[in-house]
């Protein structure tokens, strides 16, 4: 009999063991210590409920492509002074699109602002200081949705404080009559980012209340501590730096704080413009913060205290920060190094009616200096079907885009998902080389959709390596790095000796009332709340025999480490993971990942097991071993490990990536039974925003793809790979239509490096890069360019193209020769058209050998046929010289021939010793386009 257990991390109830729904656990590890959470010889399944969800409904999605990822510069797409109009009605604020790509941006998108350095420099308007703090600058930066007219790209929520044409003078006088200047170095850089925001035009359920992702008119914070200093931090692209402070668009606000402040210091204050703000329908708040210098300080209370940090966000009902109201203490439990963490924290209550400022706190004393940062705080809803904060996970929720992504920040009216792991675990530049970018997976446009919020739990909290996975109340010290949080998460069924014994099942998206069914699709999410590379999930013992199937879960900001043996995942999900990580395990009965987009990792395996055992080892089929990745921001590549073993896969959705992935066997390739066969039955890949190929393949033996789709990205087949394709469909693109997905106008379907390809079927507009020779057989290039052949000794042969017997074509190193029914000296059958496409063909076919006597002469004829005259295209017909046959080199041209008229050609040879003897047709041409057709070949010996 199975024994369920009840987990439910909004909190335990009853006596917390999770043998009942009222009695459930609070969290996995409540089931047993950090090293079996569950005990050996039972059959088992652990139940996790989900979180609440709230719809967001009437959302805007974008798909875009290859052009918004932007590397070193941002693109360079940029716009200086002089292409910028400012005015006092709001919208009509905007700038002329001076980039190469920039007319692919359309009404609606949102595009965000970094580094605009634009500030008053007298002091009628802000305060001409030339420090250029928050307040003095003209308010660019930030996330803005835009209406495009013609050329110009217009912010629809800004609005100037004087009107100004461009290429005009950046001084005068403004509505009120007041007279300004303005500098304008550092015009910054701007960035479409449609594809990874939500726009929520009914509204989010949140309320900003500082540290703005938009500037406006935003004022400066005040330092309260004369020991310590601050500033408001302009976002500032550096494309090869890492930890600077760009925490969104317009920075974070950063404090430097003195050892000297003692316990219960006030640093600073930020009074809130407009006047007192209503908090009284939010029960929540959140947002996001960083450690900086300093990070290797025990910011960590001791494991007795409440209040798990050395600061505190406070809001207050005075203008100074002096009167806190509400006290959000910075939780450093989750945190470590430089990266981002996110606060979410619950009043229990509904908060102020009236804040009027916000303030940062030192609560306790410690002897070194730290810089700590924080941004985008928001208020937010705790009720059912209202609550979305920066631990929320967002998705559309359709079979089409199932995926689920993580916040970085949230407007009222706009979310913007977070595209970079190493963004969130080092501070890298979301857009730059370090860190890449990552479009959402959206297949198309959508207007007028829902969007969901569910909250993620943490895991497990952030320990040294020593003290293991605990639970969500204990606290260490965080002055060294981190390992993994791990454990062995359960123990190994009854009957698990062998395939039939019972599986055990851990799986999450149960429902909410009694955890007793779920909704296909449901699942429950794990998001870490702080950031550090080397912590992660990790399940240690690879060397027990679990038999236990993971199901219905997602994770993100995490690092995975997670290889039992002989477990099964079933719809797992892995998002902005920390890190690359693996997750595999030998003998895995099962592989089923819907979603996977990584951090970076050069090289690294991230799915991997028994070269011979990996993938399902009973008889399984494609649904049992499914991969969607449509995110990877390595430099290199991600690694699939050894995953043929006659395993039945499904790939989809290889998208997105920044590096490429490889798949790969046993380089020796010595496995000799049927389990080294990997049957891929749909491969998509497409939308890599900086590869051509988006899987490379070494190694494999005897690998199938039933059908290979690719839009705009393709795979490289290399090192000895045997892969029969039996399908594809394949589909280029070019910059015109760049902005609804592709790369970099790509139109390589396959790279062929090896000699062992087959493919059967199926159509390309996208060439193909031969390296090696190949036969190709019912398939329809209908794209215009010629396949590449890296070099003369390269030989191809299509046969039924498209499906139609006789069809065929022959290619050479920028020559060819197909089949021509229109054109034909004798009525039935077909001739053949032979052509050259540059100076660097040598198109010489030879037509024939032929066994020929040592005696008699041999006669060769040949009918051609040409359109011109001359000596500029010309067919040559020829027996060459062979000292062993004793024969003499014989040719005739065409030259003497009329256009448009076929003529026969006659070589002859007397061998005097036999042997095989050789017939060539040359097509002469100094046009390098001109070409030749022949027909009805005769050799015969007299």
């Amino acid at each position: 009999m199975t024994t369920i257990y009840y987990v439910d991390y909004e909190g335990a109830q009853g006596t917390g063991d999770g043998t009942s729904f009222a009695n459930r656990a609070g969290d996995v590890q409540s089931l047993g210590t950090h090293t079996q959470y569950t005990p050996d010889g039972i059959d088992y399944e652990v139940r996790i409920k989900k979180a609440p969800t709230t719809t967001l409904a009437g959302c805007n999605v974008k798909k875009m492509g290859k052009w918004n990822f932007c590397g070193y510069d941002l693109c360079s797409i940029e716009s200086s002074q002089g292409y910028w109009k400012f005015s006092t009605t709001k919208g009509q604020t905007g700038f002329r699109r001076p980039s190469y790509n920039a007319y692919l941006t359309e009404t609606g998108d949102y595009i965000e602002i970094n580094g605009n350095k634009w500030y008053y420099s007298n002091s009628n308007l802000g305060d001409g200081s030339s420090s250029q703090q928050m307040g003095n600058l003209l308010g660019l930066n930030g996330l803005w949705k835009v209406t495009v007219n013609g050329e110009w790209i217009y912010l629809d929520e800004y609005t100037g404080l004087f009107d100004k044409d461009e290429n005009t003078s950046w001084s005068g006088t403004d509505a009120n009559g007041v007279s300004y200047s303005v500098s304008t170095n550092n015009h910054g850089k701007w960035t479409n980012v449609s594809s990874v925001v939500i726009d929520v035009p009914n509204g989010c359920p949140i309320k900003e209340i500082a540290s703005s992702s938009q500037e406006g008119t935003r004022k400066n914070w005040v330092k309260d501590d004369s020991n310590s200093s601050g500033y408001d931090y302009w976002f500032y692209h550096t494309s090869w730096s890492s930890y600077t402070w760009d925490g969104m668009p317009t920075g974070m606000d950063v404090f430097n704080v003195s050892s000297s402040a003692g316990a219960g210091t006030l640093i600073g204050h930020y009074e809130l413009p407009g006047g007192a703000m209503d908090l009284s329908a939010y029960q929540g708040i959140s947002f996001q913060w960083q450690l900086h210098s300093g990070w290797n300080q025990n910011f960590v209370q001791t494991p007795s205290a409440t209040v798990h940090g050395k600061f505190s966000i406070n809001l207050c009902s005075d203008t100074a920060g002096q009167t806190v109201v509400h006290k959000i203490p910075i939780d450093t439990r989750y945190h470590n190094r430089n990266g981002r963490g996110f606060v979410q924290w619950d009043a229990g209550t509904n908060l102020n009616t009236s804040i009027k400022s916000v303030a940062l706190y030192k609560d306790y004393a410690y002897g070194s200096n730290v810089q700590v940062g924080f941004a985008n705080i928001i208020a937010y809803k705790t009720a059912e079907g209202q609550t979305l904060h920066h631990c929320s996970k967002i998705s559309a929720k359709t079979t089409q885009n199932p995926y689920w992504y993580q916040i970085k920040y949230i407007q009222e009216k706009a979310i913007k998902l977070l595209t970079s792991g190493r963004w969130w675990t080092e501070g890298y530049d979301e857009t730059g080389y370090y860190s890449g970018w990552n479009n959402g997976a959206w297949d198309q446009h959508y207007t007028n959709i829902n969007i969901y919020a569910e909250t993620s739990y943490p895991m497990g909290v952030c320990n040294d390596h020593t003290a293991a996975m605990t639970n969500n109340n204990s606290q260490y010290n965080n002055n060294t790095w981190k390992n993994y949080w791990y454990g062995t998460f359960f123990g190994t069924p009854s009957g698990a000796d062998s395939y039939s014994g019972q599986m055990a099942k851990v799986s999450g998206g149960w429902n909410r009332t009694d955890m007793s069914s779920k909704v296909t699709g449901d699942m429950t999410h794990f998001g870490n709340k702080g950031a550090d590379q080397y912590a992660g999930l990790r399940e240690t013992d690879s060397s027990v025999n679990h038999f236990v199937d993971f199901e219905d879960m997602s994770f993100h900001l995490y690092r995975i480490n997670f290889y039992p043996q002989r477990s099964k995942i079933i719809n797992l999900m892995f998002n902005i993971m920390a890190y690359t990580g693996y997750v595999g395990g030998n003998y895995s009965r099962g592989m089923g990942i819907r979603q996977w987009s990584y951090n970076w990792g050069s090289s690294s395996n991230v799915i991997q097991g028994s070269q011979q055992d990996f993938g399902v080892n009973q008889a399984g089929d494609k649904n049992d071993n499914y991969l969607y990745a449509w995110g990877h921001n390595s430099q290199d590549y991600m690694r699939l490990g050894y995953c043929g073993g006659g395993r039945k896969w499904k790939i989809m959705d290889f998208s997105g990536m920044h590096g490429y992935v490889k798949w790969e066997s046993d380089s020796n390739m010595s496995q000799t039974d049927s389990r080294d066969q990997a049957h891929i039955y749909e491969l998509y890949v497409h939308d890599s925003p900086n590869n051509s190929y988006l899987l490379n393949t070494e190694y494999l033996k005897d690998c199938h793809i039933y059908m290979y789709k690719g839009r705009f990205n393709g795979i490289s087949i290399g090192n000895k790979s045997q892969v029969t394709i039996h399908d594809m469909d394949w589909l280029k693109l070019d910059w015109t239509t760049a902005r609804h997905g592709g790369s970099w106008n790509n139109e390589t379907a396959i790279s062929w490096n090896s000699k062992n390809i087959l493919l059967l079927g199926g159509q390309s507009d996208g060439r193909f890069y031969f390296y090696q020779n190949a036969r190709i057989r019912g398939f329809n290039y209908t794209g215009s360019g010629d396949h590449y052949l890296n070099n003369e000794d390269r030989e191809i042969m299509f046969a039924d193209i498209g499906g139609v017997s006789g069809a065929g074509l022959y290619m050479r190193y920028y020559w060819k020769i197909e089949p021509e029914s229109t054109i034909r000296h004798t009525s039935s059958g077909l001739a053949w058209k032979m052509t050259k496409s540059s100076s660097n063909a040598s198109p010489i076919y030879e037509l024939g050998k032929v066994a020929v006597a040592g005696s008699g002469t041999v006669t060769v004829k040949l009918w051609v046929y040409r359109t011109v005259t001359g000596t500029n295209t010309y067919a040559l017909l020829r027996i060459p010289e062979d000292a062993s046959l004793g024969i003499t080199k014989s040719e005739m041209n065409s030259t003497n021939g009329a256009a448009n008229t076929w003529y026969e050609l006659t070589c002859t040879a007397t061998p005097t010793a036999a042997g095989i003897m050789s017939v060539e047709l040359e097509l002469a041409d100094n046009t390098n386009s001109g070409f030749i057709y022949f027909d009805d070949l005769s050799i015969t010996q007299s």
